[in-house]
């Protein structure tokens, strides 16, 4: 059994952290004092060219370019670039799938999920985009609200709650109703094993339920209960 799961216990869950999801952070944008989150390479994010799934809830504060969350140099992207949500990697390329300015200041579910060779995006359960995608993804480390060299111009200016990276499932792969509540180790119908990450959902900013290694905040996002997608 590999250490992290023998340190947090079956599935990778940790019983000392927080159950309730009900948080949210904040993430300022600032090229000056850049805030986002860094997880160290893992195969926990290497998908090869099978299934996943990446879901989170993001408020943007602007139209600004700046990613939700990013693989590294696998070219894994997702984010805000020329006044659109964006998905990319290296095989498929950009897919544009929404109009950052109309999504401005409001909660909403995303998702990209990968299933037998084809990706779709959602937003709020409403399919986006489809494109064929056969990239094969290594370990990579994975950053949440900024690219991962947290170069200029890529840091995301707004909020951002449960983060969740599913290996080797697709929990979507047509239109369906967003969550309505925090995600968990079961929600969604998702096979607990296969969780990589379920983040940005606790009381502190490195707060998580699955991770594959610590978690490390560069400036200091701020914990929000109040400001939440529920």
């Amino acid at each position: 059994m590999p250490i992290q799961q023998m340190l947090l216990g079956a599935g990778g869950v940790d019983p000392a952290l927080p159950t309730n999801g009900d948080y949210s952070l904040t993430f300022d944008g600032s090229v000056a004092s850049p805030e986002a989150l860094s997880l160290a390479s893992s195969s926990a994010f290497a998908y090869g060219t099978g299934d996943f799934t990446v879901e989170m809830w993001v408020k943007p504060a602007d139209a600004t370019p700046g990613y939700f969350c990013d693989h590294g140099s696998d070219n894994f992207s997702f984010g805000i670039q020329s006044g659109s949500f964006f998905y990319y990697n290296g095989s498929a390329g950009f897919q544009e799938f929404a109009n950052a300015s109309d999504q401005i200041g409001f909660w909403q579910h995303v998702a990209v999920a990968r299933s037998s060779g084809t990706t779709k995006t959602f937003i709020d359960g409403v399919e986006k985009d489809s494109f064929s995608d056969t990239h094969n993804f290594g370990s990579q480390i994975f950053t949440i609200g900024a690219y991962g060299p947290q170069s200029t111009n890529t840091f995301f200016d707004g909020k951002i709650s449960n983060v969740r990276v599913v290996k080797g499932q697709a929990l979507y792969t047509t239109g369906f109703t967003a969550p309505s509540s925090f995600l968990t180790t079961t929600s969604q119908s998702v096979t607990t094993n296969k969780i990589s990450l379920l983040c940005c959902n606790g009381s502190t900013a490195t707060s998580s339920t699955v991770t594959p290694g610590t978690i490390t905040a560069a400036g200091s996002p701020s914990v929000s209960s109040t400001d939440t997608p529920f």
